[in-house]
């Protein structure tokens, strides 16, 4: 898997943190203020989009008194409240970090969140020092599946796109690390909306647990 690998970037949600469930019950609490039940596909829909994507969704389809900055900032605080609560690092991350940073891996993160939730995370857990970069969807112009956030990280990294390992545990993810040239290693999620085959068929290794990984 390391084969002429120096730096490893990981996606976020789902992959290095338990988190889909958590915006699933976001979702459903900020409707529920405005007495609106959405339907359980609408809320996995929502799931696949940026705080911005769904800022503008709310505004257009439903009838909330607030703008789309009001929404987005509404996202962002509550996001980091609720990963406060609810949120948990899987099983290995940490001890795999500090495995990687011991053998001198480049380290990244490449997610569609947004800043503020992710560098309070890193910073309550202690891992944030052994992150070299965090590009999020505030520092690109397309999400994933386009490549753009992978090809960042490895241009700021200074590293070959062939010299990059990508964790990712959702289609959209490994569809973006793939176009980039990059291998990947797909993260199984229970709480991945993908089906496991098509993850399984779209990446080069694939992992439950980070505890299963040797360097």
């Amino acid at each position: 898997m390391f084969n002429n690998v120096n730096t490893v970037i990981f996606d976020f949600d789902g992959t290095i943190v338990d988190s889909i469930n958590v915006w699933k019950k976001m979702n459903y609490d900020f409707f529920g203020e405005f007495g609106m039940k959405l339907e359980e596909e609408s809320i996995n829909e929502l799931l696949n989009l940026t705080c911005e994507e769904t800022a503008e969704y709310c505004t257009k389809n439903f009838n909330i008194p607030f703008t789309t900055n009001q929404i987005e900032n509404f996202w962002s605080k509550k996001g980091i409240e609720y990963y406060d609560k609810y949120v948990v690092l899987k099983e290995g991350v940490k001890e795999f970090l500090e495995l990687l940073r011991k053998n001198n891996f480049k380290i990244g993160i490449a997610t569609n969140n947004i800043k503020p939730i992710i560098y309070h995370f890193l910073k309550k857990e202690n891992i944030i020092k052994h992150i070299d970069f965090v590009c999020t969807v505030e520092d690109v112009q397309n999400r994933k599946p386009n490549p753009e956030m992978y090809l960042k990280v490895a241009k700021i990294l200074k590293s070959d796109m062939n010299e990059c390992l990508v964790f990712e545990d959702s289609v959209v993810g490994l569809i973006a690390a793939k176009r980039a040239g990059m291998k990947v290693c797909a993260v199984f999620d229970k709480y991945s909306i993908d089906k496991p085959d098509d993850i399984k068929g779209m990446s080069d290794y694939q992992i439950c647990s980070f505890k299963d990984i040797k360097i």
